[in-house]
């Protein structure tokens, strides 16, 4: 499971951000992966990569120098359903494929709505950041809804199911997010309390409604992987599964772009949570100009 937490103003104010995007990766911690850096094929292109074997070249997040930016989230679903589909593309393909081309949001995502069945489920929201002329930020999910939404200035969850489906950990990581964002406070304290809100670890709240957190598609699942991904910071040690990866990307009203990573160091599916160690980078950069 993964989780997002996006903010969008196509007007800043001086000082404000265009952008401010927070997430989450949760996988395998075994799954091969390379941390967040420009790539170096497309060298335009910043962002982590999968190296699990056929799946490799896929992202779940990525921005580029242009502007053009991508995430993805797995709608959660039973095995059931994904032995159902032992022939689907890799996900990851759906960013990394979005940010090497130059086609606009809503073109590629009706190119990608016309072929979403052959894809497990997913979320995806790409974006492309203009300084001279209209920004826009599109998502599109395969199993729910089906159809292709614009989102306007303000702000957005998307975790499991569908943008801002009022699962418990999202009506919660909103309000925090929110209230983040209202504090007047720099640069730095911002990425911090950014990163604190990604490895909060609370599964369940005050006056949480968890009528909505299973559907018939996840009805299978084990449910100790349920409860564990109640949680923004995912940790199921028993499977060797959670979050590994960090990310905060603010994109001033300048267009400079501060990408932040911190990423669960190779494969510690042995290593006590407490011993875990992680490894923290940042890229700074101005948008490209046209």
């Amino acid at each position: 499971m993964c989780i997002v937490f996006l903010s969008f103003n196509d007007d800043p104010s001086p000082g404000g951000y265009k952008l401010i995007l927070a997430a989450n990766r949760d996988e395998f911690y075994k799954r091969p992966t390379a941390p967040a850096d420009f790539w170096e094929q497309h060298p335009n292109i910043i962002g982590g990569l999968d190296l699990l074997s056929g799946k490799e070249g896929g992202t779940w997040l990525g921005f580029t120098k242009s502007g053009r930016f991508g995430c993805l989230t797995n709608y959660r679903q039973s095995l059931e359903n994904y032995a159902s589909h032992k022939d689907a593309i890799g996900r990851g393909f759906l960013v990394s494929d979005f940010l090497k081309d130059d086609i606009s949001t809503s073109d590629y995502l009706r190119n990608i709505q016309q072929n979403g069945s052959k894809y497990n489920g997913f979320n995806l929201l790409v974006g492309e950041l203009c300084s001279d002329s209209e920004s826009k930020i599109e998502w599109y999910c395969n199993c729910e809804d089906k159809q292709i939404k614009t989102l306007s200035s303000g702000n957005y969850a998307l975790c499991n199911r569908t943008l801002n489906f009022p699962w418990p950990k999202v009506v919660h990581g909103q309000k925090r997010f929110e209230d983040i964002l209202q504090k007047s406070m720099d640069k730095q304290a911002l990425l911090d309390g950014l990163l604190g809100l990604l490895q909060e670890n609370q599964r369940y709240f005050p006056g949480e409604d968890d009528s909505n957190y299973c559907t018939l598609l996840d009805k299978e699942l084990d449910q100790d992987y349920k409860d564990a991904c109640r949680s923004i910071f995912v940790q199921h040690n028993e499977i060797g599964y959670g979050t590994r990866t960090h990310t905060v990307i603010l994109v001033d009203e300048a267009g400079h772009v501060t990408y932040m990573e911190k990423t669960m160091d190779s494969d510690q599916s042995d290593v006590k949570p407490s011993n875990r160690t992680w490894t923290e980078n940042t890229f700074e950069f101005d948008l490209l100009t046209t």
